[in-house]
């Protein structure tokens, strides 16, 4: 090895995190409704010890609040007052993550000002900047640069050569969507991050035989973390989990589960506190049915306008398949009565071919926007052919994880407005940290090879640029997307 790999890696990791945060401290936080929604519960718990979010002049007026940041993104909960039933606004997020991040604004709040709402071009006006900016660095670049350390020991151990350990981590630090959402306070880094540090505290148990307490300790907190602000990455902590116990069965049992139940614990008792539910709220429809809802509103944008059904009942994406099977099993899921008139949200599983082409390679997709995860997709195929057994099951673990992931978006979820106005497929963000791992092997095995480095550089190239358009508002159209609608191929 020729390169100073501690020096290339201080140099690109500190220029990184010095821009980010000259980013963070650039962007008028709230972004978005999608934000807003976590900012006004964090601004709550702060300042009043309540979830409840005060987001329109008539909200805080008719509880007497200071009046927050309107979003979309909230649910009513219906009380019994004084024989009345009055209706509360809540976030519809799940609150875990807000109640960690009121946690830090509230210990600012002792040493300063009441929180009080920012407008646009008045910087002298409101105070939630103070607040909210130091936050949002230390959510997001703390479990970053955490990230980044682990994944430089990873390198230098599973990267044969300079080339692979020079593109690998350019692409952690500047080619994925997850440092493209550093900007703006959401679920998805946080996801994504936890997800990786979790396989790289873990990858040494399962390949080299350690069995350190800390390392499974550390790794079942972040999988469950991991879990938390991904719900469907609950299928990730439970797989990694079970392979654990495989590799290290009384270890796992004694450090690894406490850890990953009380993160799990945390999460439905937040939920519970904030919703008078262990459900999360998108599993609730009845709550979304409220006076002024956008999401019952015919009024919606057109990209979120996908997920609503037309007049005569059929969808955008046509028929779906298996309807009373999967009825049947939200039944068992959801055994609670929705509320009269709520809006039946359509059972069966959709199979739309043009989902899926936007979902992959077209204007949220993962391999257009960021088409170096290619190489890290054939390098994870490339794994199930390794002579080590637990490496082969270990990679067709995670391959499972990804499809099934994809699958869940593609065919289950009822949203069908790819995560609306973001970019990328930002609910597939999290499966970076498992592509990441699987990246340095195809690069070392093309690293002598002209025509392949460049085409590793064009696609790095275009990541890079994805993730630079991404930084200045995560929650717009994508480039891709842009560039689709002034064509006049797409109309949303």
């Amino acid at each position: 090895m020729l390169l100073d790999r501690d020096q290339i890696f201080r140099s690109l990791t500190g220029v990184v995190l010095v821009m980010l945060a000259g980013l963070i401290f650039g962007v008028f936080l709230p972004q978005s409704p999608n934000d807003a929604a976590r900012w006004d519960t964090i601004w709550s718990l702060a300042e009043f010890g309540t979830y409840q979010i005060f987001d329109t002049k008539k909200e805080a007026e008719k509880w007497g609040k200071p009046e927050q940041y309107e979003t979309i993104d909230k649910v009513a909960r219906k009380f019994e007052e004084d024989g009345k039933t009055v209706e509360k606004m809540y976030s519809s997020k799940p609150p875990l993550l807000p109640t960690v991040a009121a946690g830090i604004v509230k210990t600012m709040r002792q040493f300063g000002p009441p929180i009080t709402k920012d407008i646009r071009g008045k910087p002298t006006q409101g105070t939630s900047h103070r607040y909210f900016k130091p936050t949002l660095l230390i959510l997001n670049l703390l479990p970053f640069l955490w990230f980044l350390v682990l994944y430089r020991g990873y390198l230098n151990e599973w990267a044969a050569t300079d080339y692979s350990f020079v593109v690998c981590l350019t692409v952690a630090a500047l080619g994925s969507l997850a440092t493209g959402y550093l900007t703006t306070l959401n679920n998805h880094t946080m996801a994504a991050h936890f997800a990786g540090i979790t396989l790289l505290l873990l990858w040494p148990i399962w390949h080299q035989g350690s069995r350190e307490g800390w390392r499974l300790g550390l790794a079942g907190l972040c999988a469950g973390w991991t879990a938390a602000n991904e719900l469907p990455a609950a299928a990730f902590a439970v797989a990694v989990f079970l392979f654990t116990l495989r590799r290290a069965f009384l270890s796992a049992i004694v450090f690894f589960l406490p850890p990953l139940v009380l993160v799990v614990w945390a999460f439905f008792y937040t939920n519970h506190q904030s919703f008078g539910s262990y459900i999360p709220a998108y599993l609730q429809p009845e709550m979304y049915d409220y006076e002024g809802s956008y999401w019952r509103s015919a009024d919606k944008s057109a990209i979120d306008a996908l997920s609503t059904p037309r007049e005569d009942g059929t969808f955008v994406e046509g028929p779906r398949v298996a309807g009373e099977f999967t009825r049947k099993i939200k039944e068992m899921v959801k055994p609670t009565p929705e509320a009269e008139g709520a809006v039946q949200k359509p059972t069966g599983l959709f199979v739309s071919p043009i989902y899926l082409l936007h979902m992959t390679f077209g204007h949220h997709g993962v391999f257009s926007m960021t088409p170096i995860w290619l190489f890290a997709f054939i390098g994870l195929l490339a794994a199930l052919g390794a002579e080590n057994g637990w490496q082969k099951l270990s990679a067709f673990m995670l391959l499972v994880i990804v499809l099934i992931t994809f699958a869940f978006y593609w065919m289950v979820n009822t949203e069908r407005n790819y995560g609306g106005f973001c970019h990328g497929m930002r609910w597939l963000l999290w499966l970076s940290a498992i592509w990441l791992m699987y990246l340095p092997a195809v690069l070392d095995r093309i690293a002598h090879i002209p025509f392949w480095r460049w085409l590793v550089g064009v696609t790095l190239a275009v990541s890079i640029f994805s993730v630079a358009d991404t930084w200045a508002n995560p929650w717009t159209y994508s480039w891709i997307h842009r560039i689709l609608i002034w064509c006049g191929l797409v109309g949303y």
